[in-house]
């Protein structure tokens, strides 16, 4: 019987130079802004439209996405001490809690990572703000998202699906903040997993992976109110 020989078309490769980032709202407050409500108010202090980039390769699936809120207060009147807030993202809350207490001034921040509905493109954000008692003034609103995390462990927040080699130029992440980011690849999802990394840098990196389906990167920052997010990804992926 004569053997059957297969033939594989000529490997296919894809150069990738995506570069996702994060984005802003710029300052929401063109002067300044008094907070007198004492409970949650019904309208929005504050409405944007922000667009979150994406990947410009269909290798890449986002999969996480940071919203980071940055508040200044000026003064405070009376026995005001906490000022409390609430995101909303397409109508739905995304994140509440208090970003300041005792009576605090200066620039004030909190963070959320989204990993539900549509991670990236342009989406409408509303900011709800109130304070415990008689008032604050603040002179800062303004909104940072990115596919991303404020994390400061390993999270998953994208990953990369092919079959073939991968050498990858640059893999650099950048911060919307004070502290500093880190990524990693790893074959699997999962907190325990990414102890079996196979790529972890702070910066530009040189590395061949070989990709076997699915792998997927991770990253971390050292602050937890930080937008932590890919600046840069260039390589080359060969296809089979």
């Amino acid at each position: 019987m004569t053997g059957i020989t297969k033939f594989s078309p000529k490997n296919r490769t894809i150069f990738v130079d995506t570069s996702p980032e994060y984005a802003s709202s710029g300052d929401l407050e063109s002067a300044t802004k008094t907070i007198t409500a004492t409970s949650e108010p019904g309208s929005a202090d504050y409405t944007a439209s922000v667009t979150t980039p994406n990947f410009n390769n269909s290798a890449f699936t986002a999969l996480r996405q940071v919203v980071r809120l940055q508040i200044t207060i000026d003064s405070w009147t009376g026995a005001g001490a906490i000022l409390n807030y609430r995101i909303k993202k397409g109508g739905v809350s995304i994140a509440t809690g208090q970003i300041a207490t005792a009576a605090a001034t200066g620039a004030k921040y909190a963070a959320v990572d989204v990993t539900t509905g549509t991670l990236t493109g342009s989406a409408s954000y509303t900011v709800y703000l109130w304070v415990d008692a008689d008032t604050c003034v603040i002179s800062v609103c303004q909104l940072w998202v990115a596919i991303g995390t404020c994390s400061t462990s390993y999270v998953t927040i994208a990953s990369i699906s092919g079959y073939g080699k991968l050498q990858i130029g640059s893999f650099t992440g950048e911060v919307a903040g004070s502290g500093s980011a880190t990524i990693a690849i790893c074959t699997r999802q999962g907190t325990a997993n990414w102890d079996s990394r196979v790529l972890e840098t702070t910066g530009v990196y040189g590395k061949i992976l070989m990709l076997a389906g699915t792998q997927y990167i991770g990253l971390k920052g050292s602050v937890a109110t930080d937008v932590n997010a890919i600046y840069n990804i260039t390589a080359a992926l060969e296809l089979e």
